[in-house]
């Protein structure tokens, strides 16, 4: 658990971090649970049952079930 927390911090203790929009743009997200949802997809894999799945860290916001995201810079959901 040591290795996951070092190597993966909470947003909160990563501090300021950038999010890249429209492509090239990079911007300052802060950490803050009520601001809106960012996150970081870090892995996507192919499962033959399932499709494409997605691993994600939220940097910013709260990820809930059924709420619909935007890719930044494509206007995709």
């Amino acid at each position: 658990m040591d290795k996951i927390i070092s190597t993966l911090p909470s947003p909160k203790d990563a501090g300021l971090q950038r999010a890249t929009v429209k492509g090239t743009f990079r911007v300052p997200v802060s950490p803050n649970e009520n601001a809106q949802t960012v996150i970081r997809v870090f892995k996507t894999v192919v499962d033959p049952y399932l499709g494409k799945l997605n691993y994600v860290k939220v940097i910013s916001g709260v990820l809930k079930s059924g709420v619909t995201l935007k890719i930044s810079g494509s206007g995709k959901e």
